[in-house]
């Protein structure tokens, strides 16, 4: 099955730009979830309902000592309504960024700085 995508917004130092919460797409606990335009400023933004914590599991694509990478977990503490997380250099993480997630009570959106 298809990993989730998550609705990206280019951001530009001009203009105001956001997201609502019906705007953003919940985690996918069983299919994962994708930004499809990872340009390397590309940032999470991660609204919360959980009253517990969660982790979000970025899937590194890089190598090291010719051994594939294990995902980068963070931790989005408990309480936390809302956070962002990124960029995202792609030489690292890939052009489509890709990440899994404990909850479906995490819900996301992403921003492109670039």
């Amino acid at each position: 099955m298809a990993r989730t995508e998550v609705p990206i917004k280019r951001v530009s130092r001009l203009a105001v730009a956001s997201f609502l919460a019906a705007e953003s797409v919940a985690g996918d606990t069983v299919n994962g979830m994708q930004v499809v335009v990872n340009d390397g400023g590309t940032l999470l933004w991660v609204w919360s309902t959980s009253g517990a914590a969660q982790t979000v599991d970025m899937i590194l694509v890089a190598t090291v000592d010719f051994q594939p990478a294990g995902p980068v977990v963070l931790t989005i503490p408990a309480n936390t309504e809302t956070s962002l997380i990124g960029p995202f250099p792609r030489e690292l993480y890939g052009n489509v960024l890709e990440f899994d997630v404990s909850s479906a009570l995490l819900s996301f959106a992403a921003f492109s700085l670039l």
